[in-house]
């Protein structure tokens, strides 16, 4: 391994903004996105999970996932959706979701 290797960045500590992070919700900091893996009140540290990893999510209704489909968050509504203008992109849909299905699995990816 590399002499100046410091850790993978599947995960990174990152800072909580306004209002604190919450476990399990999506966030946007600068440039990078992830999953929460802890709670943090304003101004503390917690893991947020970049990529690779699956979750449930919220979805937004009225579309249909297949598998790999691009996904996005939309911070508006706290969602997933496959509608990328004005919306931080996420991942890929891990496997289909129906129309009216609330809950969707995402495969984080990288957005950076």
């Amino acid at each position: 391994m590399a002499q100046n290797y410091v850790k993978s960045g599947e995960r990174v500590t990152v800072v909580a903004g306004p209002g604190g992070a919450q476990s399990g919700k999506f966030y946007v900091v600068g440039a990078m996105s992830g999953i929460a893996q802890t709670s943090a009140a304003e101004g503390e540290e917690y893991e947020l999970d970049t990529t690779g990893s699956v979750y449930e999510y919220g979805k937004t209704t009225a579309q249909a996932w297949v598998q790999g489909t691009k996904l996005y968050y939309d911070d508006d509504t706290d969602t997933m959706t496959t509608t990328d203008t004005d919306n931080t992109y996420a991942g890929v849909a891990e496997q289909p979701a129906a129309v009216d299905a609330a809950i969707g699995r995402i495969m984080l990816l990288r957005s950076f």
